[in-house]
């Protein structure tokens, strides 16, 4: 479903008005605020991934609502949590077209954008500028270099769309970001679902044949996660979910896993050691 953008008087799309879209910022300049956004020391990144159509901004914003208003989480942070989320793929997708003969540059594109979030989250600004800063506890990517290692996949099995120099290239460029990111977190939902909720749509991504190459990728994640804990694509942790299940019960599982970046490990322990405890209790 296609996005309504702010438009100015002569109907032309605003430009700056995509720089703090509520859904998620493209960069860490916040405009409107006339600050740099930077990631605190000891913060952390979370990409989510996934399938489209697979609930990923649902959740990002129950990831935000429960973990804000959670009170030991301010008492380890001594500061209520501070959190932006990132989708600088947006930028491209809104302003440019999916052209088949520039897709390799369109992908390109996502690719750096990606980076250039990545990148400057961790920079110190200039001490002999004068500027305006915002620290951050937490970074929420809507989808990143883990994803775009499914997409560069997929583009490259979708009617070559990618060459295979292209493709190796970009592959090279997305892995070289994952070391930015503390968690990833897939939500896929299956074919005929994503369909669904689409309204039964077919466009340029939105198409059969192209999903199911898509999907391929996603349930391989799926399948790895599963029986070998952690799929081969991926260097970083990944916590697969079940988008068609419930909400609710999705949201407390991606909450609970969030919240344990923050814990210090002797919390944890013993947290651990109680619940074996009562388990032999019973």
């Amino acid at each position: 479903m296609e996005e309504n953008h702010k438009k100015n008087g002569k109907g032309t799309l605003e430009l700056l008005s995509l720089f703090n879209k509520s859904t998620g910022r493209i960069d860490t300049i916040d405009t409107e605020e006339n600050e740099l956004i930077v990631l605190k020391p000891g913060g952390k990144v979370v990409e989510f991934m996934g399938m489209v159509k697979g609930g990923k901004s649902k959740h990002i914003q129950l990831l935000c609502d429960n973990l804000k208003k959670d009170g030991e989480l301010t008492d380890i942070l001594g500061i209520p949590i501070e959190i932006e989320v990132f989708k600088p793929n947006s930028f491209v997708k809104i302003l440019y077209e999916k052209d088949p003969h520039t897709r390799p540059l369109y992908n390109e594109a996502i690719i750096h954008l990606h980076g250039l979030v990545l990148n400057t989250l961790y920079l110190r600004p200039k001490g002999d500028v004068n500027i305006n800063t915002r620290e951050i506890n937490l970074a929420l990517m809507d989808r990143g270099p883990s994803d775009d290692l499914v997409w560069t996949n997929t583009l490259h099995d979708y009617k070559l769309l990618l060459s295979e120099n292209v493709r190796d290239a970009q592959l090279s460029m997305a892995r070289n970001l994952e070391r930015f990111i503390d968690l990833v977190i897939g939500v896929n939902v299956p074919i005929h679902e994503a369909m669904k909720r689409e309204g039964e749509r077919e466009g340029s991504v939105m198409n059969l044949p192209f999903l199911q190459k898509l999907y391929r990728h996603y349930e391989r994640l799926s399948k790895d996660a599963k029986e070998l804990g952690q799929p081969s694509l991926l260097q970083n942790s990944y916590l697969d979910i079940d988008g068609t299940a419930d909400t609710e019960a999705n949201a407390a599982i991606i909450y609970k896993r969030v919240k344990g970046l923050y814990l210090p490990q002797e919390i944890e322990e013993l947290r651990y050691s109680q619940q074996m405890i009562e388990t032999q209790d019973i």
